[in-house]
């Protein structure tokens, strides 16, 4: 399946522009689609962000090629979703949302409204790293030679 236009135009997700996790963050954004390819879930995370009962555009052939990095909790499993993270999005797929099979279910021929984008009330801000000042004070060796 083609990446479709509206997660095309997110940016690229970056450390700048998306924290890499966050506990807080829920569904905050949603798109209307006609007959698309849904997965309804029952609960889900993604980058520790929690939560349950939301519409998402599937698609099934990276989701069939997916190999999650870790083992999942029994019960579970990855649905790759076209849905923007802070307003950012992956490269080269959609995001890979762990899902609770029990009570999440496919559906095809979807109209209606799907999660857009996942986030908190607030925009992203970058941690700033805290330098401290160089000292640009000339230390004297308190010889006069020195000035010399």
């Amino acid at each position: 399946m083609e990446m479709p236009a509206f997660y095309l135009n997110l940016e690229i997700m970056t450390t700048d522009t998306a924290p890499s996790k966050s506990v807080l963050a829920k569904p905050v954004g949603s798109i209307e689609v006609r007959d698309a390819l849904v997965l309804h879930i029952a609960r889900a995370s993604y980058r520790n962000a929690t939560f349950g009962g939301e519409y998402f555009l599937l698609d099934p052939l990276e989701t069939a090629a997916y190999k999650p990095t870790s083992k999942l909790k029994e019960g579970w499993d990855v649905g790759v979703i076209f849905c923007g993270w802070f307003g950012t999005r992956l490269r080269t797929r959609g995001i890979a949302l762990k899902y609770q099979i029990e009570g999440s279910q496919i559906l095809h021929g979807w109209n209606g409204s799907v999660v857009s984008n996942i986030a908190t009330d607030r925009p992203y801000v970058p941690k700033q790293i805290q330098t401290k000042p160089i000292n640009t004070t000339l230390v004297s060796s308190g010889t006069t030679n020195d000035m010399q």
